[in-house]
């Protein structure tokens, strides 16, 4: 016998038998963890969704800090800010289960609302299963624009069923 035919034969030789079945049945989980980073708490349910390579800018975030404090009168920590950029733009599915909000502001995200089978027109409160939401522009939109913060307000007005 050649060198190679013995070395193949102990390499045979030393194969045991295994009392075990071939397929060793995996449980599944069913449960899928969808972590999302975020800012603010769920606790109020309420939501506000950008697309953001970067943070916002320091005037586009006192706008909305603003916003929160003085117009609706509450403290940053009960609205959940979600920049779908830092969450690999998430499923809509995902961030409903996740989150569970009651309203909603899409900020200038108005494509991926279209993408989650959400109604299209900007400043218009609409209604789905569970929750009420917004479509308006990207904050930076706001800054100069008086008639633009107008428009905004009454439409929030209309979401938060503010007189």
């Amino acid at each position: 016998m050649s060198d190679f035919d013995l070395q193949t034969l102990d390499l045979f030789q030393r194969i045991y038998l295994v009392d075990e079945p071939l397929f060793t049945p995996v449980k599944e989980n069913k449960k899928i963890e969808n972590t999302l980073r975020f800012s603010g708490s769920a606790q109020k349910r309420l939501l506000f969704v950008y697309h953001q390579p970067q943070n916002w800018s320091g005037a586009d975030e006192k706008m909305i800090h603003t916003l929160i404090t003085n117009g609706l009168k509450l403290p940053l920590t009960d609205v959940v800010l979600l920049n779908l950029f830092e969450n690999n733009t998430p499923d809509w599915q995902t961030i409903l289960q996740s989150l569970h909000p009651e309203k909603i502001i899409f900020w200038g995200c108005d494509a991926y609302a279209e993408t989650a089978g959400l109604a299209k027109p900007l400043y218009t409160v609409q209604q789905q299963e569970g929750y009420r939401y917004l479509l308006v522009h990207a904050a930076a939109a706001f800054h100069d624009e008086r008639d633009l913060k107008t428009k905004l307000w009454a439409s929030i007005k209309n979401l938060f069923e503010l007189p």
